[in-house]
């Protein structure tokens, strides 16, 4: 409140008013403790005396409270809630300072404020009718009602907002929720592709990747065997690596499925799998002839020219691909399941290319017709092949490629 300096013509220390209006009054709070004071003036407006306070701002506070501390110290200054009991009975909303052995008050304005002397990050704004907190920049932390009962923006129900910032409730109300994810999941040293038959066994080590990992809920972390349903890893921590012992597994047609779970912030699941597709593989080799004339020496086809060839573990329902590495006195030949497509074509480039079938004759296609043939490893049996035998020698030194 501005009053005029140029009307005050003194100071008056009492306890009771003053009768002369244009003085400060030095109001002794106590009798007992006369150097405990507050300064007032006249304020013909109200038509009451008044504390000299012309700021906007009070003195820092430590809090909003309804108690009167049981020690205070010397200048400690509180906010009166809406229920003052004790010393504070009638005195709601009202500012108080302790002057060492009684309170001293202000009745606030309308829009005068207090830093909260706890927190410089918040305030306190007298609205005309009561205190409100004012977070600043983001700083203090929400003590409201919880949990929320409707979604705003990312903020979903039953979400505790207790501890939050005001930007970090704001982000959250106005930002899409950032969903976490799992951008890797892998078995170190584990291809995606693996023969039927084949076995693994003993401690593998499973490795991931996720993103928005604040929004993981803490000790989530599943990693489970799906073909058995068995779980490997439970309650794990987020931290990007696991050793764990898978046991016996023994690779058959259907895939091998291994799964790595979590729970993010709104209680939903999330997954990420790493898939061991089966196979069984294709062969390849090639045999010399001998210096045989074309078509002569020509290779029988049995068990014992598929063991001497190369075998792969990889894909042959499309396109294959191989290199020979065959010279002019070489035949060449391939197998693949006969559960696969048949090979119609072979192409080296556009001018050197050819179908695929027809007679055997070495003045036929480079491949007859396919042959079938029981094939057996150590690892599986008795599994149907089709055999490309080639017609005649043929040299080979780059990729052919076997099309359907």
């Amino acid at each position: 409140m501005i009053f005029n300096l140029g009307n005050v013509v003194g100071l008056i220390k009492s306890t009771l008013a003053p009768v002369k209006k244009y003085v400060l009054w030095a109001r002794v709070v106590d009798a007992a403790y006369p150097d405990e004071i507050e300064l007032k003036y006249w304020n013909p407006n109200t038509a009451s005396w008044e504390l000299v306070n012309d700021s906007w701002w009070l003195p820092p506070v430590i809090g909003m409270t309804n108690t009167p501390p049981a020690s205070p110290a010397i200048g400690d200054a509180y906010i009166i809630g809406t229920a003052g009991i004790g010393a504070w009975t009638g005195k709601n909303n009202q500012f108080a300072t302790w002057l060492g052995h009684n309170w001293s008050y202000i009745v606030p304005r309308n829009g005068q404020a207090a830093k909260n002397k706890t927190d410089f990050s918040s305030e306190y704004i007298f609205d005309g009718s009561g205190w409100f907190l004012n977070l600043i920049g983001g700083g203090g932390t929400y003590s409201g009602a919880t949990p929320t009962n409707t979604v705003v923006g990312a903020i979903p129900v039953g979400y505790d907002p207790t501890g939050k910032t005001a930007l970090e409730l704001w982000e959250k109300a106005m930002v899409t929720y950032l969903l976490p994810a799992f951008s890797s999941f892998l078995i170190t040293g584990q291809p995606t592709l693996a023969e039927i038959g084949e076995s693994i066994s003993g401690i593998k080590t499973f490795t991931w990747g996720s993103v928005n990992n604040g929004n993981i809920q803490p000790n989530t972390i599943k990693i489970i065997d799906v073909t058995p349903a068995t779980n490997l890893l439970t309650a794990g921590a987020n931290d990007g690596s696991e050793a764990l012992n898978i046991g016996t597994v023994v690779f058959t047609a259907a895939p091998r499925i291994y799964r790595i779970e979590a729970v993010n912030t709104n209680n939903a699941v999330f997954q990420r799998d790493f898939t061991i597709a089966t196979t069984y593989p294709y062969f390849f080799g090639k045999v010399a002839s001998g210096g045989a004339a074309a078509g002569a020496n020509r290779p029988v086809i049995n068990q014992a020219l598929i063991d001497s060839g190369t075998k792969v573990v990889g894909n042959s329902i499309g396109t294959v691909a191989i290199n020979f590495a065959s010279t002019s006195d070489d035949y060449i030949w391939f197998a693949i399941p006969s559960a696969n497509a048949s090979k119609n074509v072979w192409f080296v480039t556009a001018l050197n290319n050819g179908s695929i079938g027809g007679a055997v004759s070495p003045a036929g296609n480079l491949f007859p017709d396919l042959a079938l043939l029981l094939v057996t490893t150590v690892i599986w049996s008795g599994i149907e092949y089709k055999v490309y035998l080639s017609n005649y020698q043929t040299a080979s030194a780059s990729n052919m490629e076997l099309r359907n």
